[in-house]
């Protein structure tokens, strides 16, 4: 279903930029800079939303991805953003940006041929 693989590409975009978010941010960089702490936090709302938008057959058909675990995940930080905890949220980019790629990387289809057609 093109919708689907659209949300597939949306969360294998931000997991992707939280794995290089994390791959140059040591923990200690990331709990004293509060656009880092926003940036990932971003990308954590659009893979649970992206989740949360993937059809209930595509879900059922790839039940052991953690899809509801991502969409919690969204809604605690959109719903009690006053309470996040910053060791909670870097705990939640390294273990989410692992999994999602894990997970939807490979389902993601590859780009469609670019040749140039002469």
């Amino acid at each position: 279903m093109r919708r689907d693989e659209a949300f597939l590409l949306d969360i294998v975009i931000h997991a992707r930029f939280l794995a290089e978010m994390c791959s140059r941010t040591t923990s200690q960089d990331f709990f004293s800079d509060k656009q880092r702490q926003l940036s990932a936090q971003k990308a954590l709302e659009i893979i649970g939303e992206a989740s949360r938008k993937i059809s209930a057959d595509y879900k059922r058909s790839h039940a052991g991805v953690p899809w509801q675990d991502w969409i919690e995940l969204r809604n605690a930080f959109v719903h009690q953003y006053f309470r996040i905890d910053t060791a909670e949220l870097w705990e939640a980019v390294q273990q989410t940006h692992k999994d999602a790629l894990e997970y939807i990387e490979p389902l993601v289809p590859p780009p469609a041929d670019s040749h140039d057609q002469l």
